[in-house]
């Protein structure tokens, strides 16, 4: 039976593909001739052309969603060139792949039962906040961005199967920043501010100092320097392990470069979240995986490098860090940023405490921010806030509910990579471990920044979780390939 049901697919096959051929010449050809602008036109064709080589390959398609996810491609097309979203139809163009190489080729879509059971935990924890809500729509928007945002994590669950795929992913979002920081670095350096390189190199003048210092921030396709600063920070530690263990020079070189542009881009952003990322993501890398004196000897002379082009007022605005810190003597009135940004947190911790339970309801903090803010007295702003902390806020809109299901899949996926990690060791892949250790201490800085920042683009956390998620599936997968080629008959 099962011969015939393969005979039949490929009786079928060929005409199937000859059919999909002529239908995408024809709609080339149309798309083509209607649109205007021949830079338009050779978008349309190289969309299609990322849209055949998703179909026909999983790791096509899983690179595409990486770099389109991570430069904010999406976005910057919608309001710099008027483009219609391309991120949603990718998305649903990915899961019919995935159905079409099951139904096809036998590809039968693994891994994704654990990712897709925590986002629906953590969803239905959401869900039951919206019954709380003070403003419904808001909430009813908020959880609808979620749906569509964190399935994300199961389409890379289902994607990420291979230790070569895992490689290929961590090349895709090196290169990512490679792209955006050598944008970012150029910019900065001809002081070509006002020209945002097609909207993926934002800057504007923010303040620096306070008391009246101000210059230009850059901030990337996102706009926001410190957004900015925080998904540069997971990249650090991808681009300084692949300095240290590609074998092919070339490769070496890529990611010294990348190293160097994105951490400069970091700095050039102003941020002190970003900079507080930055050094703790180096420390647990130099801590995890010390490196041979001569690649030390080298990313000495990189930092060396780095600090040749620290902007004016760089050092002294990093200085300001421990205002923030009560701890160690500061006081969070003398800056104005800080002093928003702590009302923004105790506004967070009192409506958790206040809404122990279930919260506020979800993106309803900004609703009653101004309610606390007044009797705090901290901040003059009188305009709807986000908490500034991914924690406080998940705590003060989704209660306790959400923030313990919320930390246990956080706590899953650092396990999941560590165990990865270790089966990588036992099977004799120290590459791939090696990738383990730098993926997780690339979203440990993920985190750092998250302490000072709101889920403002929650597309990156998600995608970020749905490969940490993965990752001890690739490692359960090598293992078992592994035990099939030392033994044929395995059953696993």
């Amino acid at each position: 039976m099962q011969g015939t049901i393969q005979s039949l697919k490929m009786k079928w096959l060929d005409p199937l593909f000859m059919l999909v051929a002529v239908l995408a010449g024809g709609l080339l050809g149309l798309v083509v001739s209607q649109v205007p602008s021949p830079v338009l036109a050779l978008g349309a064709v190289a969309a299609l052309g990322v849209a055949s080589a998703t179909i026909a390959s999983g790791d096509i398609g899983l690179i595409a969603l990486v770099v389109v996810t991570y430069t904010l491609f999406s976005d910057v097309m919608i309001v710099y060139h008027n483009l219609p979203s391309t991120t949603q139809p990718f998305i649903a163009l990915l899961a019919v792949s995935i159905m079409a190489r099951w139904v096809w080729s036998g590809e039968q879509p693994r891994g994704w039962q654990r990712p897709l059971a925590l986002i629906v935990l953590y969803g239905l924890a959401g869900f039951a906040a919206l019954f709380v809500a003070k403003n419904a729509e808001y909430a009813q928007t908020e959880m609808l961005n979620y749906f569509k945002d964190s399935i994300i994590v199961v389409l890379v669950a289902i994607l990420l199967q291979r230790g070569v795929t895992l490689r290929r992913t961590m090349w895709a979002l090196i290169g990512s920043g490679i792209f955006l920081g050598t944008l970012s670095v150029y910019q900065q350096l001809t002081h070509t501010f006002t020209d945002n390189y097609g909207g993926f190199a934002q800057a504007a003048v923010q303040n620096i100092i306070s008391g009246g210092t101000d210059d230009y921030r850059i901030a990337g396709p996102i706009g926001d320097p410190n957004f900015y600063a925080q998904i540069l920070v997971v990249l650090v530690p991808l681009a300084l392990d692949r300095f240290w263990n590609e074998k092919n020079i070339y490769l070496r070189l890529l990611a010294a470069w990348g190293l160097i542009v994105i951490s400069l881009s970091i700095i050039f952003s102003y941020s002190r979240g970003g900079a507080t990322g930055l050094f703790v993501v180096l420390g647990i890398m130099l801590v995890r995986r010390p490196p041979k004196p001569a690649v030390l000897l080298s990313l000495l002379a990189a930092i060396i490098l780095v600090f040749q082009f620290l902007p004016p007022n760089y050092l002294e605005r990093l200085q300001t860090i421990p205002e923030a810190l009560p701890g160690l003597g500061g006081d969070v009135r003398n800056e104005v940023s800080f002093r928003g940004r702590a009302s923004e947190a105790m506004v967070a911790w009192q409506m958790f405490l206040d809404h122990p339970i279930l919260g506020v309801g979800p993106r309803n903090y900004q609703v009653y921010y101004q309610d606390y803010s007044r009797n705090l007295g901290l901040d003059p702003r009188r305009e709807e806030r986000s908490a500034h902390d991914l924690f406080l806020e998940i705590a003060a809109q989704t209660g306790v509910v959400g923030l313990l299901i919320f930390c246990f899949m956080v706590a899953v996926m650092f396990r999941g990579m560590e165990r990865a990690r270790q089966i990588f060791l036992a099977i004799d892949l120290p590459d791939y471990a090696a990738i383990a250790v730098a993926y997780s201490t690339g979203v440990i800085g993920y985190f750092v920044g998250a302490l000072f920042l709101h889920a403002a683009y929650p597309r990156y956390l998600w995608l970020l979780i749905g490969i940490g998620l993965a990752l001890l599936h690739v490692a359960q997968t090598e293992r078992q390939a592994l035990l099939e080629r030392a033994d044929p008959e395995q059953v696993g």
